[in-house]
């Protein structure tokens, strides 16, 4: 992985693979914001990149069972967003989630199995 930022919010990360490209990172501007963060990953070659910023809660619970994944995920603005990810298949997934509401808490699930030869493609942005 290159490197792990930890703003003193709570991360688990577990990683059970070969040639994972990792950066997650937290911040926040106040101490009452909580940041939770739990990524798994079973496998290979996967590219993950998790932002978690600004106050209010904010929580993601990633799992990737496959190889080949490109994953970039921004849970952004003064909002407690929450999503939870599950990517498995014979295929990678680009998957780009941007929840950046100046307005609402956002909620996001997703379970990804990719049977599609040359892979999958999924991207929300929830504004």
């Amino acid at each position: 992985y290159d490197y792990v930022e930890h703003g003193g919010h709570n991360m688990e990360l577990s990683v059970n693979g070969a040639n994972n490209n990792i950066r997650l990172s937290q911040r926040s501007q106040n101490s009452i914001s909580d940041h939770n963060m739990d990524v798994n990953i079973y496998s290979d070659d996967n590219n993950v990149h998790v932002m978690q910023e600004a106050n209010q809660d904010k929580s993601l619970d990633l799992t990737i069972n496959n190889d080949d994944n490109n994953v970039f995920i921004h849970q952004k603005k003064s909002y407690s967003h929450t999503a939870t990810i599950s990517i498995d298949g014979n295929y990678g997934t680009d998957l780009s989630l941007t929840q950046s509401s100046t307005s609402s808490a956002q909620s996001y699930s997703l379970t990804q199995n990719c049977q599609t030869y040359g892979g999958c493609s999924v991207s929300v942005t929830q504004n």
